[in-house]
């Protein structure tokens, strides 16, 4: 065995939550590890678009100058088409701050080397063999052994934290009755800077142009359509958003141009765990739906919040700033139960395309400061 350090808060999984809990812990003064079964840059799953809202937990960073300086184009519309001939289309003015989508490959390598400037020790590509409980925490692992007063576990929707720890889970509808997947495809020409999402019968997709000429495409799918996807790729998709008319029309071909990968599951659920020296942060806490683009948004506050919870425990001065109170992300989750409904998702659809007038609200709910121009 290697030798062993010790470190008043041990972090598992260097995602955004882990990241940016291991950043303001460290500002805090605080002695962290941060631990990631990978090695960035790494391919992540995930929708690929940060919300406006998150500049605010960029700024609270330090992270705002660095993703400005990336220089990446910003989404300039939303589209959203149903199963039928509607198309719901919002249009977004120039903000102060952009909605914009970006690899996640990109993303957290970026919040993961920002940690590390702030003094985080950081293992990459390490394998956890063992956590235990012995008045601290001993962590055996790849890297060797470790002790820390304090363990949080963001290491993802299936965390090995939290079950690990024994957590008890709350899940909104079924908890594996969706499927997630994500691949990146060739740029389409037609969306150009729009995020368009297309509703069909088994389920919704989303696709977004990055940087490189690359799309990156987002489906989400009854389990039952994907049992085939590895040996009949062109079946599943005819199964699934080619059923969509508008898919057919707006996309051009969606070959992955890497791997596949997946997540279940997608309906939103909640760990909780109780152990007075243990903490669950991101998705490892609480997942949410990926219509709304909110998933790294949530995993920033959600670890800034950790950290603020943790550094009061551990008596670190000056505090970090209170957030709101771990919002109840009320839209997502009321998206996720009418996405869960097929029919009841093109409904709203086609309502708001007959009444305009009741769409700003709901995307100002999702998208602060975004207004809807134009419906077609």
């Amino acid at each position: 065995m290697k030798g062993e350090s010790h470190y008043e808060v041990a972090i598992i999984g260097a995602g955004p939550a882990g990241s940016s809990c291991a950043t303001m812990l460290a500002r805090a003064g605080v002695r962290v590890l941060l631990l990631d079964k990978s090695r960035f840059p790494r391919e992540k799953i995930c929708g690929d678009c940060i919300n406006p809202k998150a500049w605010s937990l960029f700024r609270i960073l330090g992270v705002e100058d660095k993703i400005h300086a990336l220089e990446i184009p910003p989404v300039t519309g939303v589209r959203v088409h149903d199963s039928f001939h509607s198309t719901l289309e919002v249009k977004i003015p120039n903000l102060a701050v952009p909605f914009f989508a970006i690899g996640r490959r990109e993303m957290d390598a970026l919040l993961v080397n920002h940690a590390a400037e702030h003094g985080v020790q950081v293992q990459q590509g390490v394998k956890i063999k063992s956590i235990i409980w012995d008045r601290k925490w001993v962590i055996a692992s790849s890297a060797g052994r470790t002790t820390a007063e304090y363990l949080v576990g963001a290491d993802g929707r299936n965390s090995f934290v939290a079950r690990l720890l024994g957590a008890k889970f709350l899940c909104s509808g079924r908890a594996g009755d969706r499927v997630g997947l994500q691949w990146h495809a060739s740029y389409q020409r037609q969306i150009a800077t729009s995020v368009e999402m297309f509703l069909f019968e088994s389920g919704y997709c989303g696709v977004v142009n990055l940087d490189g000429g690359r799309s990156n495409v987002a489906l989400v799918t009854g389990t039952d359509r994907v049992t085939s996807l590895r040996r009949d790729f062109d079946g599943f998709l005819e199964r699934t958003i080619w059923t969509s008319r508008a898919a057919r029309k707006r996309l051009d071909s969606l070959d992955p141009s890497g791997a596949i990968a997946a997540a279940v599951p997608v309906s939103p659920m909640t760990a909780m765990i109780n152990h007075p020296r243990a903490f669950l942060a991101g998705d490892a806490r609480q997942t949410v739906e990926p219509f709304t683009g909110e998933g790294v948004y949530f995993a920033l506050q959600d670890g800034i919040e950790t950290a603020r919870r943790l550094a009061f425990r551990l008596g670190k001065k000056p505090m970090l700033p209170l957030l709101s109170k771990r919002k109840p992300m009320l839209a997502n989750r009321i998206s996720s139960s009418i996405l869960c409904r097929p029919a009841l998702a093109n409904t709203l659809v086609a309502a708001g395309v007959r009444f305009p007038g009741l769409v700003p609200r709901a995307f100002r709910a999702i998208f602060p400061r975004v207004s809807s121009n134009r419906m077609s």
